[in-house]
């Protein structure tokens, strides 16, 4: 940034805008940066933890994404999701959760949730109220292809995407049916990079470690799979008159 010191600035994850133009950056060791530009001066902030310098209001440096919503900002860091109040670039701490978990995406969903994409799944949470709140949580056992979730999406019906590192799982909120596709299903390869995906014209997109991958809507074929439906099934018992019968 011109004029600016940013030799602290190292390993940058995320960059979001605010409402009133305002830069944020999320960092790997030395916390968050907001750059205000209105003031014509370029005016660089920095936010540590708290036993740092003046602005110490982080509990963690180590920031891997944000999300923005009015005037609060959400930062996934690698030990849980901390929420702040901006007023006029200063914040004001409202909430951590997911306290022990690394947050590698975190979206809005409308405007009263978040998606957590971390290293303990999917997370579904309330930003309605005073603080943060988790509502719903998807893993593995759920029917998630690995809990992985380095990125999220939400389609024009509400569904959502999830890349993990092990391929792409489609979640039907309301029917509660996870789809997954993997190299299996064509995928060309299965880990999907973090933060690399968007919606846009009924087309999703996923970046991922041999390039992109593009799923159009209708024509993504979806099946059940984890607790949604059975499996294969295997017969392990005949019985014929009531008598077993070998195969």
């Amino acid at each position: 940034v011109s004029g600016q010191k940013t030799t602290e600035m190292k390993a940058v994850n995320d960059i979001v805008k605010d409402r009133y133009s305002r830069v944020w950056f999320a960092t790997y060791g030395s916390g968050l940066y907001c750059l205000d530009a209105s003031s014509g001066n370029n005016s660089l902030k920095r936010y540590t933890a708290n036993s740092y310098e003046q602005y110490g209001v982080l509990e963690n440096m180590y920031l891997n994404c944000m999300a923005v919503s009015d005037d609060c900002i959400y930062v996934g860091t690698a030990n849980g999701l901390e929420s702040f109040v901006m007023d006029n670039g200063e914040l004001s701490p409202i909430g951590k959760i997911l306290e022990g978990i690394s947050v590698y995406e975190v979206v809005l969903s409308g405007t009263n949730h978040l998606l957590a994409g971390t290293s303990n799944g999917l997370f579904v949470i309330d930003i309605e109220g005073s603080t943060p709140e988790m509502e719903k949580h998807y893993s593995v056992e759920d029917g998630l292809v690995d809990n992985h979730v380095s990125t999220v999406e939400t389609d024009a019906d509400g569904v959502i995407w999830v890349g993990t590192d092990k391929g792409i799982s489609r979640i039907d909120a309301e029917t509660q049916m996870i789809t997954n596709y993997s190299v299996a299903e064509g995928l060309p390869a299965d880990e999907i990079s973090a933060r690399s995906s968007v919606f846009t014209g009924g087309r999703l997109f996923f970046g991922h470690t041999n390039g992109v991958v593009d799923f159009i809507g209708n024509d993504i074929p979806i099946q059940a799979v984890g607790n949604s439906l059975p499996g294969d099934i295997r017969v392990a018992n005949l019985l014929l008159n009531g008598k077993p019968v070998n195969s």
